[in-house]
This record gives structure tokens, C-alpha cells and sequence, in this order.
């Protein structure tokens, strides 16, 4: 346990081992249950990696390899939000 095991673990997570490598990413982005996990950075010391992580869910283009049906193969480079009321792409 422990603030820096969390933040191990974290980072593993959001794939930031090999950021250009869509299977690295195990973060879903467009999981409901993922969508707290950036703001535990926060509890771990590191607002900063919440702040980065939140901002390029929801503004920019991350990898995403599941889907609601299933895994991506190969995972997908793009999107998941978009400014607009309905805002889900």
C-alpha cells in the first residue's frame, strides 16, 4: 500500500510506461467506473497528473482500447468527448 505503490500503479494504468503503445493503456475513457480514477493522482500527491489526465480525456485525443463490447484490436487513437450537449462521440 501506500501513496507511492498508488501512484506506481497509477501510472501503469494510464499506460505511461510506453505512451505510444495503445495496449499499454488499460484506463478505460469511456467506462463510467474509470471516469474517478484521474482524481486519485490527488489523494496520491500529484494534482498535477490529475489535472494533465483529466484535461486529455476529456479535450484531446487518447488511446482507447475498450469498448462497451469489448476490447479494441488494435486500440484506437481518438477523441472520446466532444463540446457539444450531447458530448459523447
Amino acid at each position: 500500500g501506500g501513496k507511492e505503490n498508488l501512484l506506481k500503479s497509477m501510472s501503469y494504468l494510464y499506460g505511461e510506461h510506453d505512451p505510444d503503445n495503445g495496449k499499454a493503456m488499460l484506463h478505460s475513457n469511456t467506462n463510467e467506473i474509470d471516469l474517478q480514477t484521474p482524481y486519485m493522482f490527488n489523494y496520491a500527491g500529484k494534482p498535477s497528473k490529475t489535472q494533465y489526465w483529466t484535461h486529455k480525456i476529456y479535450t484531446d485525443k487518447t488511446w482507447n482500447r475498450y469498448s462497451g463490447t469489448g476490447e479494441f484490436n488494435p486500440p484506437i487513437y481518438d477523441y472520446v468527448y466532444k463540446l457539444a450537449p450531447d458530448g459523447f462521440l
